[in-house]
């Protein structure tokens, strides 16, 4: 993915460190990320990850929300990985 269409794609740094963490198990063994796990600045990004396709929002148990990614949300993390992002 190239700078300007990275840009156009509205993945800011914190957002692709965020798409990281959330794709560092195996999808079979990832649950993805708690709210209350997350900072600030990755509560900010949920609504943008779910608009466009690459996480979505489960509830848990005892009332708890998780953030997870889709299968695109994981075939876009292995393309920023393989360029270096």
């Amino acid at each position: 993915m190239g700078d300007q269409a990275l840009r156009k794609s509205g993945l800011t740094p914190e957002r692709i460190a965020l798409l990281h963490r959330l794709n560092q198990l195996p999808e079979e063994d990832s649950m993805g990320l708690e709210f209350d796990e997350m900072g600030d600045e990755d509560l900010r990004s949920v609504h943008y990850f779910v608009q466009s396709g690459l996480a979505q929002v489960d509830a848990g148990w005892r009332m708890t929300s998780w953030l997870r990614l889709t299968l695109k949300g994981r075939i876009t993390a292995k393309m920023l990985a393989v360029t270096g992002l």
